[in-house]
């Protein structure tokens, strides 16, 4: 990471602040709907397109300011569809080698529409056959707002990924209840509509590779958050006559959270390298970045919870936007426990870091 990239970190973080702050998280989560204002930030920052081709539409600046973004994204809990508008559409086009059949999508999300679905981790009960879809896909992530969604689904060969406009006859929307409603998600019922098939699983499983050490970053930023929030409460909230951050059992607790946070922050960073490299190490990289910033997210929301004691169980404090995204995030692409399995199935064939 260079000066300018934290520059660029520095200046997102003040605008969350200043336009999407906790509070419209936590009003998003009442509505079960994104944020305008944080979706703004993005796009008038350019970030929607940093990682896109200028022949598509971006600026072509690589990888690592989508990492800076996804970091600010994380620490301001912002209520936006990152994972599938920002991480996973974009590193598909460039995997799939820009399908003509996708191009104008990323061309309109690069400029901030938010307008693509993405679920394309396992199979979803859906057939696909004769360019016609029929079946339920569930969850999709920012199915009710998109207007196409990119679904990894089952042909008569192989299972493949299918691009499907979600505005025609055919198809049903249904909001799911989800643990994090900021992030809304939806269940899709096809009933014999149009669509085409953009790519394979194989590009699939390379997209949620690159798409892994973005959700790693936000993680980080989440995990910062949380640990901030606690610190700043063991300061001011005092037990006998003395600030409860003087006692040791929170100071072990908070140090704790700070060391596996720079765990994760090390192997995030080690991912961000391999993506931009587009090195060898990337599966080593994804599956142990995955890993350490879902540990990390956790412990730093359930203790930010704990160090705000009976507070930290009620709606008026902040603690419950951070515990609800660490869930979420830890569930997307994979849970935490298939990415261990991974990083050790990796480790036992014999994967070791070229960098």
């Amino acid at each position: 990471m260079t000066v300018e990239h934290k520059l660029f970190g520095e200046q997102l973080r003040r605008a969350f602040d200043s336009h999407a702050p906790l509070s419209e998280t936590r009003r998003c989560i009442e509505a079960a709907k994104h944020s305008a204002a944080a979706w703004s930030v993005l796009k008038e920052s350019g970030v929607l397109g940093a990682n896109v081709s200028e022949r598509y539409g971006g600026s072509g600046l690589g990888a690592l300011p989508v990492c800076v973004a996804a970091e600010e994204i994380g620490w301001a809990a912002a209520s936006v569809p990152a994972l599938s508008t920002l991480y996973l559409f974009p590193e598909f086009l460039r995997v799939c080698e820009g399908k003509p059949a996708c191009i104008d999508l990323l061309k309109s999300s690069s400029v901030g529409d938010a307008g693509v679905a993405v679920s394309i981790f396992r199979p979803q009960e859906v057939i696909f056959g004769n360019g016609r879809l029929n079946g339920i896909a569930r969850p999709v992530a920012n199915a009710l707002e998109a207007k196409s969604a990119l679904l990894l689904v089952q042909t008569d060969k192989a299972p493949a990924v299918i691009l499907v406009e979600l505005d025609q006859a055919g198809v049903i929307r249904k909001r799911l209840d989800v643990i994090d409603p900021s992030r809304p998600m939806a269940e899709l019922c096809f009933d014999s509509v149009d669509a085409i098939q953009v790519g394979t699983l194989e590009q699939a499983q390379d997209t949620i590779l690159r798409a892994a050490i973005y959700l790693a970053f936000e993680q980080v930023g989440g995990a910062e958050r949380a640990l901030k929030s606690a610190v700043d409460y063991a300061k001011e909230r005092y037990a006998f006559d003395r600030p409860i951050g003087s006692y040791q059992a929170i100071k072990h607790k908070l140090a704790d959270v700070w060391t596996h946070i720079q765990i994760a922050r090390a192997h995030a960073l080690y991912g961000a390298w391999a993506l931009e490299a587009n090195s060898t190490d990337l599966p080593l990289a994804a599956a142990s970045a995955r890993v350490a910033a879902c540990d990390a997210y956790r412990l730093a929301a359930q203790e930010c919870l704990q160090v705000h004691g009976g507070f930290g169980f009620t709606f008026e404090a902040d603690c419950h936007l951070f515990y609800r995204r660490s869930r979420a995030l830890a569930a997307a692409l994979g849970s935490a426990r298939s990415w261990r399995e991974k990083l050790v199935g990796l480790i036992e064939a014999g994967a070791t870091p070229v960098h």
